[in-house]
């Protein structure tokens, strides 16, 4: 593969890594990673607390949030909104994260 005697060819499944928000009249979609990089910036900057493995959202951090969303093209502007996005984005990568480690452990296998 990289100049070694294996020439043997190996598919790794990637996933677009694109998220959809369904709002009551519209949709919106955005890159997983450029919104967990957003988040983890404004997670540092509102220097959240990290309670058990999670951090605990301010009404400070919810208002940046909502701003950084906006400016990204989100079509609702509410502290609600941000951390029910702020979560899925945790979710969301965690999960895509997971089924690429599985995907690329079975491509070196083979």
């Amino acid at each position: 593969m990289f100049g070694g005697k294996n020439k043997k060819k190996r598919t790794i499944q990637l996933e677009l890594g694109e998220l959809e928000f369904r709002f009551s009249d519209e949709t919106w979609g955005a890159d997983l990673v450029e919104l967990k990089l957003m988040f983890e910036q404004l997670e540092a900057t509102h220097g959240l607390t990290d309670v058990e493995g999670q951090f605990v959202a301010t009404s400070e951090f919810l208002s940046a949030a909502a701003q950084s969303l906006s400016a990204l093209g989100c079509p609702r502007e509410s502290q609600t909104i941000a951390r029910q996005i702020w979560v899925a984005v945790s979710e969301s990568f965690v999960s895509a994260d997971a089924n690429f480690r599985r995907s690329l452990t079975k491509a070196l296998r083979k």
